[in-house]
């Protein structure tokens, strides 16, 4: 077995030199496209590498851990759970006609799932398991957490269709052990120390170049805003910035400009309101030009293609080795990439190609978003997709940078 992934490894690396030798005799070094992944790669290194010897002496002690604990045990409550069965069909009036056969006594909830239910938990006598609030859509979830243990309610409407919802079981929130939350914690402390010594990084930066900027009053000019704001989402909040809501609840969308620094970076900075005092443009029409902005620079792609056009094919093909139904959605920047969600036209193009009419978004940071077909989405997967969100933000997001901690259903 070890011999065998030896020589895939080696095999690989043999392929990766003999196609980087054709490239050189294909003089390919000395495209503009070269040139600009180079200028891409040396960015992203240069980022990745200052952020890294920002945060290398960042350390979390048991101590540290064990005192946050004590002070935010509430914190770690481990929510109240439901156990329930359920029984999905596409009508009211069957859904109604099902029940009645229950209430008769004409069948078992568990056979009628088996018989009628179009979800694959009917194998299960659609059996759902436990879970937690946040994890089933909320019309679902209200109905299975109002019901008493024993009970039949519905039928209950959502998108998926009509429910008939059994409660088997229901556990109270009670306080988790510091044993099974200490690496929770301590990645909460870990994020937090970053969030800090990010921020004060980003105030460094900002003092030396958007100040600069300021003084010399470029930034107020038309001609600067046309080409430097763009549209931004962050988790909504007090914040007195240039911002409005958006239709996925808790996230805002912002406008900021993309400030240039040395070579090809660059850093933001967000519009606050006393900006529009000296302004050649107006709100509505710095809006209209960020949104044109980010529009230009939109993308949705499969995720496997996504990660074989930023890291190899190979790289994508150890990640995916079956079909991915995810896409990403981004901007060429990959930087606060994840407004590229409102880029309507884009996802009715990419619902047409796709023959997609709804998908489920899923946040994945500031920088990009995750969409798939709710098409194919099961009711039972709707945990899946709430941990993985949450699982992202827990131990490869900065605090900061995150966008929310559930999914959407977004029509396209």
């Amino acid at each position: 077995g070890n011999e065998h992934f030896r020589n895939q490894c080696l095999e690989q690396i043999i392929t990766v030199h003999l196609f980087a030798k054709l490239g050189e005799e294909l003089k390919l070094e000395e495209t503009e496209a070269f040139a600009d992944n180079l200028a891409h790669a040396k960015r992203e290194i240069l980022a990745q590498m200052a952020l890294g010897e920002a945060m290398k002496d960042i350390t979390v002690s048991e101590e540290e851990a064990k005192e946050y604990y004590k002070a935010n045990e509430n914190q770690f409550m481990a929510g109240e759970t439901v156990h329930a069965k359920h029984i999905l069909v596409d009508d009211e009036d069957k859904c109604q006609e099902i029940l009645e056969k229950i209430i008769g006594e004409e069948t078992t909830f568990e056979d009628a799932a088996k018989e009628f239910s179009t979800c694959p938990s009917k194998e299960k006598g659609g059996d759902l398991g436990a879970f937690g609030r946040g994890q089933m859509v909320k019309e679902f979830e209200d109905a299975a957490f109002a019901a008493e243990v024993g009970h039949v309610v519905g039928p209950v409407k959502t998108q998926f269709g009509y429910h008939l919802i059994k409660v088997e079981d229901k556990k109270d929130a009670e306080t988790s052990v510091y044993e099974d939350v200490a690496d929770t914690i301590k990645n909460i402390i870990l994020q937090q120390k970053r969030n800090d010594v990010y921020g004060n990084k980003i105030a460094e930066l900002k003092e030396k170049y958007v100040e600069k900027l300021m003084q010399s009053e470029k930034i107020f000019q038309k001609e600067y805003v046309e080409e430097h704001i763009f549209i931004g989402l962050q988790r909504s909040g007090q914040e007195e910035i240039e911002k409005q809501n958006t239709e996925f609840d808790g996230i805002e969308k912002y406008l900021y400009f993309r400030i240039n620094t040395e070579g090809d970076a660059f850093i933001t900075a967000k519009v606050n309101q006393s900006y529009w005092e000296k302004a050649e443009v107006s709100v509505q029409e710095a809006w209209s030009l960020a949104e044109k902005n980010i529009n230009k620079e939109s993308f949705v792609m499969g995720l496997a293609e996504y990660i074989a056009e930023k890291y190899g094919k190979d790289m994508a093909t150890m990640l995916f080795p079956n079909q991915t139904p995810f896409y990403v959605v981004t901007n060429k920047s990959e930087y606060r990439g994840a407004s590229a969600i409102l880029n309507k036209k884009m996802l009715s193009e990419f619902g047409r190609k796709y023959n997609i009419n709804k998908v489920v978004v899923i946040p994945s940071s500031i920088h990009e978003m995750l969409i798939l077909s709710a098409d194919i989405l099961e009711l039972e997967r709707m945990e899946e997709l709430t941990k993985m969100v949450q699982d992202v933000n827990a131990n490869e997001v900065l605090v900061k940078e995150q966008l929310s901690d559930r999914a959407y259903i977004l029509d396209i």
